[in-house]
Parts: structure tokens; C-alpha cells; sequence
């Protein structure tokens, strides 16, 4: 029978006791021991014992590894009085002879004469020469080492070894120590140390303690290492100055590398800030931090908390996950969008989904296969991917399998780019799946455009067919028919004003006053049938032409008339000065 021991984290001190056979470890409850460490993986270890008791483990592909002696491994054998450390928990193949208690009068303790008797062990078949095949010798290597490092390390008396004990140990990118509820395990504490575990985004820096944004725009620091919490919250605390920080929480499934969704919580400013997660989803966990320029974080760290995600299914087919300014909306298993905001609260309803406000930045992204569209004020939709600042968005539209539809009560700026729409002070709004009056003015503008076509009204046409495409794009057989007729209308109206390009060149080179009178009258006639376009400022630009054209013919006409006017009075005093008289009077 093998006895493991667990010797540090929740389980401390646990002894499970296994025979021959094949076992899991992890922090699944299905695992035949279980470990509730936020660095071990659901299914982390396997171990075979053999009839013989020797036992051999392997790790099954855990996010945090298998560790042995201060070295990563996968796989190969445990020899008794030997530890290997899973993720942040530590284990002890306990050797027969730690079943008794050491000596009194202090002599050698039973686990250090066995890694001293594995040390030698090691070392001597390493160095006899004997090929007794490759993993054999390269697992007593790594035993060798293991039991080096016990040698070499500082021994603590009794008293500070049992405080000792209950600390778990650093993850294995290394860090200062940490409390025994911190998460991170030190890593927020920004120094040498734990400044190589950081992602850091354009202008932020960790030194001297403190992690700092000197850029123009905030940006993201994100954790390279992955936690695996029992817990369905984490709980963020951290020092913070010159501006606002708030928590980032990236999070995935179990058996998937790919993130499901990053969701946020409040400022860290005034007071901890939780984010809540959907224990379903959120297998493992990177953290990080949105900083805004000035902002400094010091003395970072997470912690678990108690409240849970709630999902709930307000018609067939429909699931809406949400905490707080943070969604996830899937319909028959699609995801249509979700959502991350520091401050703010949605609400489902049978036909729809209510966003309160609170006073701080939301982030909106579209699933893969959706496109979400920002209604602009004066303009033509943007998509949510586009980039580039919106100053006045009216509305949101979310097209693909399933259509969601949202007015505001005021224009609200935005900002479009790779992770989505992105609202600094976001407005409360409601998205709903039941179009019925969007599809009917739709439809009533459908009707007015097919209506004007008929009667060659362009303007007319262009209005209708503006404000479906602008205000009511939500069917998309009625946007293609609205783009096609407007197509159409402005190409007929680029023909007619090449026409009237050449005849106005012609007017201009017999210097024609008259023509050009009556062409400035149709270029302003064909200004007038398209307004809003480009041909409309086309078109007036040509009719101030051909008027400033024509002023300048008649002035200079008038000019000549006056001048000869002159020279033939001159010749009649000359000639017939009574005349001249009599015409001047």
C-alpha cells in the first residue's frame, strides 16, 4: 500500500493511501484524490502502481505542470520520499520508514535519510556506467536533484517548519511569496522577480514595485500564467494612483485553450473589485488589469469569493450568462455576442435584454459568425470592427442567424475597433429580438422608395431610401432593393451631368453669356434632385461656375457698350455738336 501526503494548501497534511492500480489526481471531484489548488488542473496526474509497489506517474497536458526538484516533467517514476509539486500543491510519496516518528534527542528524520539514501542511490548509478536504460536514469537524476536541493535548503526549527507548511508554494514562474489565499501567488507584487510573468501592453512598465501606464491611451496588462479557482469569483485588491485600474479576467473551459470571453469589474480604486464568472465556463482563468495614463498599481492581489454567474433562459433555445456589465448571449448554443463593462447591470426579458447604466466604459463584440453594426447619426451603419471614433451612435443592429435591435434615447460616442464597440460612458439602452416596429418602418420606407422610383421623384427616393439604410437596416432584402434603386438613381444622374459638363465646355468657349444662364438654371435643378450626394455638390459647384462665368461676360459686355457709347459722342461734338447735345440730353 503507497501513502501519498499533501503538504500544503487546502488538503494539508491529508494521507491517501492507494494499491495497485491507475489513479487521477486534480482538482475535479471525480479525481480518486482531489486537490483544490488554484494552479492544479481538473485531470492534472495519473499514477500507475504496479503489483510490485513501485509507482510511475504522468502529467496529462495540466495548464501549471508537473514539477520535480525545481524541474518541469512529464512523466516517470516516484520513489518513495520524494516530492513532486502539481501546479502550487505540493506531494510526498511517503517512504515506509516516515511512518514512524524521528528519535528523540533529534537525530536524522526518516524523509531526509531516505532522499539521502536516493541522493547516493542516484549518483551511483549515474556514475558507474551501467546502461540501465534512459528514463530510468533520467528520472534518478531529477530524484538526485530533488534531494540535493532538501540538503542544501535552510532547515527551520519545529515551530517556524509548521508555519511553513501551511504556505503554498510560489507558481512556477518563480515570485515573491504570498499569503495563503492569494491566487497569484506574489506575482502582483511587480518586482524583478514577477515583472517577466507579465503581458504588458503599449506604455506600461513594472518597476520598483509598482506597474505603471505612461502611455496616451489606456492599455492592458495580462498574467502569462493561467489559475485554475474553485471558486466561481475572484476578489481583487490592490494599492492604485493617478488614475482609474480596473480588473480584467480572461477565461476558458477546461478541455479548450481558446478564451470563451474577458470580462471586467468596477475601479480598484475605492474599494476590492470582484468579478463574478460562469463556473461552467470559466475552467481556467488568466487575470490582468486595464489601466488608464498616470494610473500605478502596487501590491496586487486575488483572492476567491462565494457568488456565482446566474444563466438564465428566458424562451426555448435562448441563454443569457451575465454579472453585472459582463454577458454572454447564446441562442441554441450560437454565440450572438457578449459584453464586458466595469460598471453596469443587465436584465433578460421574453424578448429582450435590458442594459442599466452605470456610469462607467462597456465593451460589445459580435460571436463569429454575426456582425454588429453601430447606427450613426447622419451616416451609414459602421461595423462594430470597422475602427474609428463614432461621435453620435443612435443605435445598435445585430445581424446574422438571429436579428437583436437597439435605439437610444441619445446619441452616444464610441469607438469601433478589434475587440469590438467600445463605449466610454455607455448610455442604458434595450436590445430585443422582437422587431416588429423597426420591420414595419422599414417596410413603410420600402414603400416610399418603390413609390418615388415609379414617379421618378429621385429626391424623394434618395430620402426614403437614406433614412431605411441609415435608421432601419434591420431586413436585409429591403436594404439591397433601398441600395440598388439609389445606385441606380445616381448613375442616371452622373450621365445627365457628363452631358451637361460638355455643353457647358462649349458654352465657355464661344463665351456664350446666354447659354451659360440656362445651364446654371438645369445644373441647379440637378443639384436639387440629389440631395446628400456627391453629385448634389457636383452640381452646385458647376451652377456657381457658369453664374460667375456669365457675371464676368456681362460685365465686360456692359464695359465695351459704355466705351463706345463714349467715343461716338466724342465724334458727334466734334462733327454735329447739336446733335451730340440733343442725345446726350
Amino acid at each position: 500500500m503507497n501513502r501519498f501526503q499533501v503538504l500544503n494548501g487546502p488538503e494539508e497534511g491529508r494521507v491517501a493511501e492507494f494499491g495497485a492500480g491507475t489513479f487521477l489526481v486534480g482538482r475535479h471531484s471525480s479525481a480518486d484524490l482531489v486537490l483544490s489548488g488554484a494552479a492544479v488542473s481538473g485531470r492534472h496526474l495519473e499514477l500507475v502502481i504496479g503489483e510490485d509497489g513501485r509507482v510511475r506517474f504522468r502529467d496529462l497536458g495540466s495548464t501549471n505542470g508537473t514539477w520535480s526538484g525545481g524541474l518541469k516533467v512529464q512523466e516517470g517514476e516516484w520513489f518513495p520520499g520524494t516530492e513532486l509539486r502539481l501546479g502550487d500543491i505540493r506531494l510526498r510519496l511517503l517512504d515506509p520508514a516516515d511512518a514512524a516518528p524521528p528519535e528523540a534527542g533529534g537525530g536524522e528524520p526518516a524523509a531526509a535519510a531516505a532522499d539521502r539514501d536516493l541522493h547516493e542511490r542516484a549518483v551511483r548509478e549515474a556514475l558507474s556506467g551501467r546502461r540501465r536504460g534512459g528514463p530510468l536514469v533520467f528520472v534518478l537524476l531529477l530524484a538526485a536533484i530533488a534531494a540535493a536541493t532538501w540538503f542544501l535548503l535552510p532547515r527551520l526549527d519545529d515551530g517556524a517548519g509548521a508555519e511553513s507548511a501551511a504556505a503554498p508554494a510560489a507558481p512556477a514562474g518563480g515570485g515573491p511569496a504570498a499569503g495563503p489565499n492569494d491566487l497569484l501567488g506574489g506575482l502582483g507584487a511587480f518586482d524583478s522577480e514577477s515583472a517577466a510573468s507579465w503581458q504588458l501592453g503599449p506604455g506600461l512598465s513594472i518597476a520598483d514595485g509598482a506597474l505603471r501606464a505612461a502611455g496616451p491611451a489606456p492599455a492592458r496588462a495580462v498574467l502569462a500564467t493561467r489559475i485554475e479557482p474553485a471558486a466561481c469569483t475572484l476578489v481583487f485588491q490592490a494599492e492604485t494612483g493617478g488614475g482609474r485600474v480596473w480588473p480584467l479576467v480572461e477565461f476558458g473551459p477546461e478541455d479548450g485553450d481558446r478564451a470563451a470571453a474577458v470580462w471586467s469589474g468596477p475601479d480598484l480604486g475605492a474599494a476590492a473589485s470582484s468579478i463574478t464568472l460562469p463556473c461552467d465556463r470559466a475552467g481556467w482563468c488568466r487575470v490582468g488589469l486595464r489601466l488608464e495614463p498616470g494610473a500605478t498599481v502596487r501590491a496586487l492581489r486575488v483572492e476567491e469569493g462565494e457568488a456565482k454567474a446566474a444563466a438564465e433562459r428566458p424562451q426555448v433555445g435562448w441563454e443569457v450568462v451575465a454579472a453585472g456589465a459582463n454577458l454572454i448571449l447564446n441562442r441554441q448554443g450560437e454565440r450572438l455576442f457578449d459584453a464586458a463593462g466595469a460598471a453596469g447591470d443587465w436584465r433578460a426579458s421574453p424578448d429582450g435584454l435590458s442594459f442599466q447604466a452605470g456610469g462607467d466604459w462597456l465593451r460589445l463584440a459580435p460571436g463569429p459568425d454575426q456582425t454588429l453594426l453601430a447606427l450613426v447619426e447622419g451616416g451609414p451603419p459602421v461595423e462594430a470592427r470597422a475602427g474609428g471614433e463614432l461621435p453620435a451612435v443612435t443605435g445598435l443592429l445585430l445581424r446574422g442567424s438571429t436579428r437583436l435591435w437597439a435605439r437610444f434615447e441619445q446619441p452616444a460616442a464610441a469607438f469601433s475597433g478589434p475587440d469590438g464597440l467600445f463605449f466610454p460612458d455607455p448610455p442604458s439602452f434595450r436590445f430585443t429580438w422582437r422587431l416588429d416596429e423597426a420591420l414595419a418602418e422599414a417596410a413603410r420606407l420600402d414603400r416610399a422608395v418603390r413609390r418615388a422610383a415609379q414617379e421618378g421623384d429621385t429626391a424623394g427616393l434618395l430620402a426614403a431610401a437614406r433614412e431605411l439604410l441609415f435608421a432601419w437596416p434591420v431586413d436585409e432584402q429591403e436594404v439591397a432593393a433601398a441600395e440598388a434603386a439609389r445606385d441606380a438613381a445616381i448613375a442616371a444622374g452622373r450621365e445627365e451631368f457628363a452631358r451637361l459638363e460638355q455643353e457647358v465646355a462649349e458654352a465657355i468657349f464661344l463665351a456664350a453669356e446666354g447659354e451659360m444662364r440656362r445651364l446654371q438654371r438645369t445644373a441647379a435643378e440637378l443639384a436639387a434632385r440629389f440631395p446628400g450626394t456627391d453629385l448634389e455638390r457636383e452640381a452646385q459647384e458647376m451652377a456657381a461656375v457658369l453664374g460667375s462665368e456669365a457675371d464676368r461676360l456681362g460685365e465686360d459686355r456692359r464695359e465695351r457698350a459704355a466705351a463706345y457709347r463714349s467715343r461716338l459722342l466724342s465724334a458727334l461734338r466734334r462733327a454735329y455738336p447739336a446733335l451730340a447735345a440733343w442725345l446726350e440730353s
